[in-house]
């Protein structure tokens, strides 16, 4: 059975930022409070795979371009992807606060060890905060971490339907784009 997927509203991806944006500081994990924000922004901003945002390395962030560089990501192929100015500046604050607890950090997010962190607590953190925004569904699938992904998918080729663009001529974009 193929999953459908959750394409997340507007409103939905509101209430999951403003949950995450209360994200608590934790006694165990230094720079949780920092990372799960920026985390789950790049992720959907960028359209990344849970994995490809996980891995980021801090060389792998060009804090002045704006560059992503994805490494090794599925069918082992490296691709660049470039953020907004609004997402680049976002990291360039996190970058600059993480960098004091973790000054030698390898992994853009670390977890307390200075790793990366795990598909399976990042998936927990999704579960958490998607809990704390109160959003029921009352048919479908329930949303994942994934769904970000698509709904980066959805969103820009809706942009573009509005923008009067060229699908055909777009749609080879954002597949370069999304690797």
């Amino acid at each position: 059975i193929r999953y459908v997927p959750h394409i997340f509203t507007d409103q939905e991806l509101q209430a999951f930022f403003a949950e995450i944006d209360r994200c608590p500081v934790s006694p165990c994990s230094p720079a949780r409070h920092l990372v799960i924000p920026v985390y789950f922004r790049v992720l959907y901003c960028c359209g990344l795979r849970l994995s490809e945002a996980r891995l980021l390395k801090v060389e792998d962030v060009d804090l002045q371009t704006g560059k992503l560089v994805i490494r090794q990501s599925k069918g082992h192929k490296d691709r660049n992807v470039m953020m907004s100015e609004e997402v680049l500046n976002l990291c360039r604050g996190y970058h600059s606060k993480v960098s004091c607890i973790f000054p030698d950090r390898i992994g853009f997010f670390p977890n307390p060890c200075g790793k990366p962190y795990t598909y399976h607590i990042i998936d927990d953190w999704f579960h958490l905060f998607w809990k704390k925004t109160g959003v029921t569904h009352s048919s479908g699938n329930p949303p994942r971490v994934h769904d970000f992904r698509h709904t980066f998918a959805v969103k820009r080729l809706n942009l573009w339907v509005q923008e009067g663009k060229d699908l055909n001529a777009c749609l080879p974009y954002l597949c370069m784009y999304l690797g």
